[in-house]
């Protein structure tokens, strides 16, 4: 499904008359600074982003896990990977104990009604 906005100029009208694909040679042949702008699987398989490092997959308890880099680098280095994501509920107990001081009553309260 295709979203146009409510109050769209005369150039994105005639934008929206061809595909990207068309726009693009004929913007870079003219020397007009433009890139496309992608969905999320679009971005997740661009060749560009992968040989940079920016798309890559962090191992963590036996899975693959798809990640998005910030695209940073600092005199030639990137940022490094510090963790792997949280998986569901993995910090639960450390954030409602350490940061909201919850004590081990509260926390068996929340168990037995399966707040958590």
């Amino acid at each position: 499904m295709r979203h146009e906005p409510k109050s769209s100029s005369a150039s994105q009208r005639f934008c929206a008359t061809k595909p990207r694909d068309h726009w693009l040679p004929l913007l870079a042949a003219a020397k007009v600074p433009a890139g496309p702008i992608y969905r999320v699987d679009e971005v997740a398989s661009d060749p560009a982003l992968r040989s940079r490092g920016v798309i890559y997959r962090i191992e963590a308890d036996g899975h693959a896990i798809p990640q998005i880099g910030l695209g940073i680098r600092v005199d030639g280095a990137e940022a490094g990977i510090r963790m792997a994501p949280p998986r569901l509920g993995e910090h639960t107990e450390e954030v409602l104990t350490q940061l909201l001081g919850y004590d081990k009553a509260r926390m068996a309260e929340l168990r037995l009604h399966a707040a958590i």
